[in-house]
């Protein structure tokens, strides 16, 4: 099993438009982050975990041919705004890619896209098939198997995803004690860390690392992260187990 960061940055990505940061205007490519989403693969089956305004790019970067499924943490702009490319892969197989989201992510997709969803359009043919799965869900996508659980974020949930010994956890400010059970013994956890200053729906560097004590993992690995967040000074001041994403990271398991 392998898992591609395709991007690693916050709502606004980094470089953030109009700033003269020092991150900003950083040479280092680990400091370019586009919008966070991952690629999870197995021998036979490709997940694509949210489809972010940068996906066209992402995509292309990142060779990817093939999407089995889509999963979706959450309906905000920043992770579902990049569904219309999707099309490119429905056209190629011709069918639906399947979907997977909780009953607000759907509300939130399929009411900005409809066009997308809606059968019965002599102009435009539905890309996605969609099932809406409860916060807490099994699932068997080809032979990877899924387990979801729901996180805070803000005023509105997130879901994480856990794929046998990796789980993904973006967009949260609270885990709930059902949710951290589900993450127990997983060996790598890629973890929401937005900033070093408090947020009101994202964790930041202090409460990321409480979180990442309280789990254990193996290895963490942050992601989600502003333009304030360097990779060198993170390498420097993080635990040897805990390190910062950059885009076009994988992972193995």
């Amino acid at each position: 099993m392998k898992c591609t960061i395709l991007g690693c940055g916050g709502s606004l990505g980094v470089p953030q438009l109009l700033c003269e940061c020092y991150v900003c205007k950083s040479g280092d490519p680990r400091n370019k982050r586009l919008r966070s989403s991952v690629f999870i693969e197995s021998e036979n089956t490709k997940i694509l975990i949210d489809t972010p305004p940068d996906f066209k790019e992402q995509a292309i970067r990142n060779n990817i041919s093939k999407i089995d499924a889509v999963l979706y943490t959450h309906a905000h702009s920043d992770h579902i705004s990049g569904v219309d490319d999707i099309k490119a892969f429905a056209h190629k197989t011709r069918t639906k890619i399947p979907a997977y989201m909780d009953a607000n992510t759907y509300k939130g997709i399929s009411g900005t896209y409809s066009y997308l969803f809606a059968n019965g359009s002599s102009v435009y043919r539905p890309i996605l098939d969609c099932t809406v799965i409860d916060e807490y869900s099994d699932l068997t996508i080809g032979d990877i198997q899924v387990t979801s659980f729901l996180q805070k974020h803000g005023e509105t949930n997130s879901l994480g995803f856990r794929f046998g010994n990796f789980a993904y956890s973006t967009d949260f400010n609270y885990i709930s004690e059902k949710s951290l059970k589900i993450l127990e013994g997983v060996d790598t956890w890629v973890v929401d860390c937005l900033r070093y200053s408090w947020a009101p729906t994202h964790v930041v560097y202090e409460s990321s690392l409480e979180y990442i004590e309280r789990v254990k993992p193996r290895r963490a690995i942050l992601t989600h992260m502003a333009h304030d967040m360097d990779y060198e000074e993170l390498k420097k001041i993080l635990p040897p187990y805990v390190e910062p994403a950059f885009d076009g990271m994988t992972i193995s398991w």
